[in-house]
C-alpha cells in the first residue's frame, strides 16, 4: 500500500525543560487570570 505512515521517517524533537516549564507556567498563569483553574496554593 502507499498511503501508508511510518513514524520512523518522522523526526520528533521535545522542546528543552526549561522551555517547557516557562510554557506551563505562562498556560496556567493565562487560565488563573480567565478564572478557570485556582492559583497554586490558594486555600478552597
Amino acid at each position: 500500500m502507499n498511503n501508508k505512515v511510518f513514524a520512523s521517517k518522522y523526526k520528533l524533537k521535545l522542546p528543552d525543560p526549561k522551555v517547557l516549564k516557562r510554557e506551563i507556567e505562562q498556560e496556567r498563569q493565562r487560565l488563573v487570570e480567565m478564572k478557570i483553574v485556582e492559583k497554586k496554593g490558594a486555600n478552597k
